[in-house]
């Protein structure tokens, strides 16, 4: 289903939101967009709750409330002209994720320059955590192309979407993961059950207990994951290692349906791609660079391939040679959910 912004709407809420908003520059209107007061978002909801649905409110509490009664296509709507509200660009290309204070996509003029920010902040918090913990030096990494699944919206040909972009080389390592998932649940079949300390209430939260019942398997398929493990780590380093040393540079593009949401998954080859890759001239760009999706589901279907090779000669090795009784030594941890998430995991 299309899902389309209707112009004199969203043209109503820019000017509801600064009356004076088309005596701006292209520029001063987008520095304006992304960088709304709490006060102008709670006035945008409030406009486009009535504007689109009919539904009266005047306070952020009615609107979050009335927000939560809408179904899921009046949601995508809605969001479609948030999207309009927040993106940048002749896509009105926007990111689902958080900036530092006073930080926008403004800051950034490609797919590459983002990426390679977000890779040095994780790298250095990752290093800093280490350090407070005492724990072994963080060894800081060389950049590669570090796009993890990152959720974004925008507007194509007039119709929203939802989409997800990612590094050839995370995407390749999300289908074999998902892939030996499958197979190994298949190979030893199992299901969770609530262990004893499961819901009880601690440390402010709730614990999350829930126990493996393989039919007696359990330390097999124990040993089994923490090979795979290993294999799926080994694999994604391998494969931003060749991703970034390739001279080619592509991008796919995955049209699907999401729960009837229109989505699209972006999947970028490497850093010297995401350079040509511009927030102004978003889809232009991607679909300069498209490269056939036959290409993509070969890749695909090798890495699969190979991942089955290596699962079941470890499988093979794990039934007739592996001994629960020699066990190395593990750290015990416990997990406590915060409050306000166990209804979602039905505790």
């Amino acid at each position: 289903m299309k899902i389309q912004p209707e112009t004199a709407i969203f043209n109503r809420l820019l000017m509801r939101l600064n009356s004076a908003y088309f005596n701006l520059s292209p520029q001063e209107q987008e520095s304006f967009r992304l960088q709304l007061s709490d006060a102008l978002q709670i006035k945008m909801a409030i406009f486009l709750l009535d504007a689109l649905f009919n539904i009266k409110t005047e306070t952020e509490q009615q609107s979050d409330a009335a927000w939560e009664q809408l179904d899921n296509e009046q949601k995508n709507l809605y969001n479609a002209y948030t999207t309009l509200l927040r993106g940048i660009g002749e896509n009105a290309f926007c990111l689902n994720e958080f900036f530092a204070e006073g930080r926008s996509l403004q800051d950034f003029n490609t797919l590459y320059d983002y990426d390679l920010d977000d890779f040095n902040f994780q790298q250095q918090a990752r290093k800093e955590e280490a350090d407070k913990e005492g724990s072994a030096p963080y060894q800081i990494k060389p950049y590669r192309l570090y796009l993890v699944h990152r959720w974004a919206r925008f507007i194509d040909d007039g119709c929203f979407y939802y989409a997800t972009i990612s590094s050839l080389s995370f995407y390749l390592h999300s289908e074999v993961e998902e892939f030996i998932n499958e197979q190994v649940d298949s190979l030893i079949p199992h299901t969770y059950k609530e262990g004893p300390h499961h819901g009880e209430s601690d440390e402010g939260g709730v614990r999350w207990d829930m126990r493996v019942d393989a039919n007696g398997l359990e330390d097999p398929l124990d040993e089994l994951r923490k090979r795979c493990y290993r294999y799926e780590a080994a694999l994604i380093e391998k494969m931003d290692e060749q991703c970034h040393k390739q001279t080619s540079t592509g991008v796919y593009l995955l049209p699907k349906s999401v729960y009837g949401d229109p989505n699209l998954d972006l999947v970028v080859q490497n850093a010297e791609a995401a350079k040509g890759i511009h927030f102004q001239t978003f889809l232009r760009d991607c679909r300069a660079l498209q490269r056939s999706n036959e290409e993509l589901e070969r890749l695909v279907a090798k890495a699969k391939q190979e991942a089955d090779h290596f699962l079941r000669e470890q499988y093979q090795d794990v039934m007739a040679n592996f001994d629960p009784k020699i066990k190395k030594f593990q750290k015990r941890r416990k997990l406590i959910v915060a409050p306000g998430a166990q209804d979602e995991l039905g505790l």
